[in-house]
């Protein structure tokens, strides 16, 4: 309110006590002394809350920076794409909060702001967790499987990349990796450390045809879609109407999605029961003793998928 309003404001009372005043009740002098005593309430200057406004913006941002810069020195160990990729994303989250804090705090009281730089002092970034950044360095071709997305969430270390032939030599695992491919020449090769053991992860690719094999300790989870030749019903998708959710029991559904077969049992004729009518593209796992090898197989035909699958050491070798 300004000081012409408040003049009008107190003039208006006057007329109005004035209209039914009496002489009995108070003198005219003592309502006018009344009226002029009474101070106008202080109000800070309309030009200083934008400047309030902007002064809580710099402090916010300095706090937040500084809050990250801290945080950034007790990271894990991880990659440094990890900690970058991660480091980002977490820092912009309470930067954005702070900000919207303080210009809401500016608003309210033009004299707050000490209160609000408190408040954006006691803002820090959470810790930067790798999971999410270690899980998009896995082959895309297993991001929306149930046992990936359970594997990602239990990451201890960061993914080792190796080359093809470097994965090949690693204990047990290695030797359920299919050999080389002619047709498959690049070869992209990932190494994960999880609560339940190692993971072992080979790429390969060509043209037109692509192989992705995951390799694990088998899991309760596998050994749950462990399926056997002479039940059709669990793994046939010739035998499936689309979607698999309308036409299969809930209950055989992870199966016929992703089946896994014993070793002993894997034939071509098999894998011809795995294409998928529309794209071709096979999913299945395969046993082999205390360890699993999960495989997803583009643009190949069952024949060229089998000879890949048993062209790995545990086949060759007569384990």
């Amino acid at each position: 309110m300004t000081e012409r309003e408040f003049d009008e404001k107190l003039r208006a009372r006057y007329h109005a006590a004035a209209s039914s005043w009496t002489p009995e009740t108070k003198t005219r002098d003592a309502l006018v002394e009344r009226l002029t005593k009474q101070k106008a309430p202080r109000r800070a200057p309309q030009y200083l809350r934008p400047a309030v406004a902007l002064c809580c913006c710099a402090l916010a941002a300095a706090a937040a920076l500084f809050a990250w810069q801290g945080q950034t020195t007790d990271l894990p160990a991880v990659s440094e794409e990890t900690v970058q990729t991660q480091g980002a994303a977490d820092a912009a989250a309470p930067y954005a909060a702070a900000t919207a804090g303080a210009q809401q705090e500016a608003e309210d009281a033009a004299g707050s702001g000490g209160e609000t730089a408190d408040r954006v002092d006691a803002v820090s970034p959470k810790q930067a967790e790798p999971n999410a950044a270690l899980a998009a360095m896995a082959p895309e071709t297993y991001a929306d499987t149930e046992q990936a997305q359970n594997d990602a969430g239990a990451v201890r270390s960061s993914a080792s990349p190796l080359t093809g032939e470097e994965a090949r030599t690693v204990a047990e695992l290695g030797a359920l990796l299919p050999a080389s491919q002619e047709a498959l020449p690049e070869e992209t090769a990932y190494q994960e450390t999880l609560e339940s053991g190692t993971v072992l992860m080979l790429l390969c690719t060509g043209t037109s045809s692509e192989l992705s094999v995951r390799v694990s300790a088998v899991t309760a989870e596998q050994q749950e879609r462990l399926v056997s030749v002479d039940e059709p019903e669990t793994y046939d998708l010739t035998l499936c109407g689309l979607p698999l959710a309308e036409s299969v029991p809930e209950d055989r559904q992870s199966r016929v999605e992703n089946p896994i077969f014993m070793a002993e049992e894997l034939s071509v004729s098999v894998l011809e029961a795995r294409q998928e009518p529309e794209e071709g593209t096979m999913r299945f796992g395969v046993l082999c003793g205390d360890f699993a090898a999960e495989y997803v197989c583009k643009g190949m035909t069952p024949q060229e998928a089998y000879d890949a699958v048993t062209s790995a050491a545990y086949f060759t070798s007569g384990t």
